[in-house]
């Protein structure tokens, strides 16, 4: 009787860690693939028609295998998410690039003209592999009024997610390289501020502002006299802070217009992808929670194994020496 309710109790042990182990790779897959557990799921549309689908229907189509085409779909899908990941990579480094290159011209009284052709070619780069980038993202964009009010189909979701989460990525990481490249004009105006000054020309904001937005750089020396050295270097570096500044209006104006559809597309999207990343930290704090009670279960079968073996042992020993009592009685 005790070895039966011992082996029983070591069969439902041993499910329960299979049902354990199963349900992590469940949490795993639907990160990995952008699935949400079912707990986690905004299940507003589905609550409206459940006069059309149960909940236990719904779950037999959400554990459905893919089929040939779905996984062919999926392989070129996630290869093609691989690229923008690696071109986002890519695209922060020269971003990084580009603000260190601003900070060593910033310390530069009159920069070389090699180093202002470097920054325009960072610049340059910049915007063509955001471009890029941008009609990748175009290309894993999923089409609007597929799912028309009914399920919406576990590879349909998992697309709207991937773009979503990478479209605001972008977005975040090009209003940083406007935010950089603004500072960095604020800066050279500053620094045109200065050498005005040293010219013995005191100039307001506004009058400075209609000088830049001119675009004449002639219009810094009209009616100054260059009489010294140091008023001539101050000049010169008027110059050529003021040719940067227009440059650097140029590439915002240019990022600007290329992203103010993307932006507005991904602010519609903001509480849909907070949710999203918010469903994926949960996910992963369920995970550590499964592996850590994962290998608390493991460790309980190999105490109990080893308790087991004693027991066996113990019952061995105590069937010889039984059995040696036995003998010695009878003889």
């Amino acid at each position: 009787m005790t070895n039966t309710k011992v082996c029983d109790f070591y069969c439902y042990f041993d499910k329960k860690i299979i049902l354990t182990l199963l349900q992590d790779i469940l949490i795993v897959f639907s990160i990995i693939h952008c699935i949400r557990p079912e707990k986690m799921r905004d299940r507003t549309k589905e609550l409206n028609n459940t006069a059309q689908t149960s909940d236990e229907d719904e779950e037999d189509r959400a554990l459905m295998p893919s089929t040939p085409r779905e996984e062919k779909e999926n392989e070129v899908f996630f290869k093609k998410v691989k690229e923008i990941r690696e071109g986002m990579e890519m695209l922060k480094g020269k971003v990084s690039d580009l603000e260190n290159k601003q900070k060593t011209v910033l310390g530069v009284a009159l920069p070389e003209d090699e180093m202002k052709r470097e920054l325009q070619t960072l610049r340059d780069e910049i915007k063509t592999l955001a471009m890029q980038i941008q009609r990748k993202l175009k290309t894993i964009e999923p089409k609007k009024g597929e799912d028309d009010g009914q399920y919406v189909p576990i590879n349909l979701r998992m697309q709207r997610t991937q773009h979503g989460i990478l479209s605001r990525a972008l977005v975040e990481l090009m209003g940083h390289c406007n935010t950089i490249q603004a500072s960095y004009r604020d800066r050279n105006v500053e620094r045109i501020q200065r050498q005005l000054r040293i010219t013995g020309n005191n100039v307001t904001d506004e009058k400075l502002d209609e000088m830049l937005e001119s675009g004449q750089t002639d219009v810094f020396t009209q009616n100054i006299l260059v009489d010294a050295k140091a008023t001539k270097q101050a000049l010169n570096e008027i110059e050529s802070r003021h040719d940067e500044i227009l440059k650097l209006e140029r590439s915002i104006r240019d990022l600007h217009d290329m992203f103010q559809y993307l932006a507005m597309e991904v602010e519609a999207q903001g509480e849909m992808v907070n949710r999203i990343e918010a469903n994926i930290i949960n996910s992963t704090n369920y995970v550590e929670k499964a592996v850590e009670n994962t290998a608390q279960a493991a460790s309980y079968q190999n105490q109990a194994r080893r308790k087991k073996m004693w027991i066996a042992l113990c019952c061995a020993i105590l069937i010889i020496i039984l059995a040696i009592s036995l003998g010695t009685a009878f003889s």
